[in-house]
């Protein structure tokens, strides 16, 4: 059963099951309830700006309170969003300088153009292995 009952006006009134001391008091707690912030926002509140204040991945991690797995695939997420985070040797920053920001754009076009380096040689051998019909063709009729 409902422990408020609606008063005249529409507003909860307390009844014998709750005072009103408690109604305020429950109301003080939600007020003062600090939002909680995504994992995607602590990650970039803990990103420093810069490769010379780098974080490296495992203390990042352990700051995140997430493997070093779950942390990737995080940073992997942002970056597909559209977020710019760079990592090295060094550990994850975000750039602070146009210089930065073109080290990060030439890894990470590399690293991109050696996956489609690595499908086209599958693709290759995909045809051989089909008898040189074309990849994407259905079964053959």
């Amino acid at each position: 059963m409902d422990e408020t009952k609606k008063g005249a006006t529409g507003a909860a009134t307390p009844n014998s099951a709750q005072s009103v001391d408690q109604m305020d008091r429950n109301h003080e707690n939600s007020l003062s309830q600090k939002p909680v912030m995504s994992q995607q926002e602590k990650l970039f509140s803990l990103l420093p700006e810069g490769r010379s204040n780098a974080i490296p991945m495992q203390i990042l991690a352990e700051q995140l309170g997430v493997d070093p797995r779950s942390l990737r695939a995080a940073i992997a997420r942002a970056r597909e969003a559209g977020e710019i985070i760079a990592g090295d040797s060094a550990g994850y920053y975000c750039p602070a300088s146009k210089e930065e920001l073109r080290r990060y754009y030439h890894t990470a076009k590399r690293r991109a153009l050696s996956g489609l380096r690595a499908l086209k040689a599958a693709r290759r051998l995909l045809q051989e292995m089909e008898g040189q019909r074309r990849l994407g063709d259905g079964p053959e009729a």
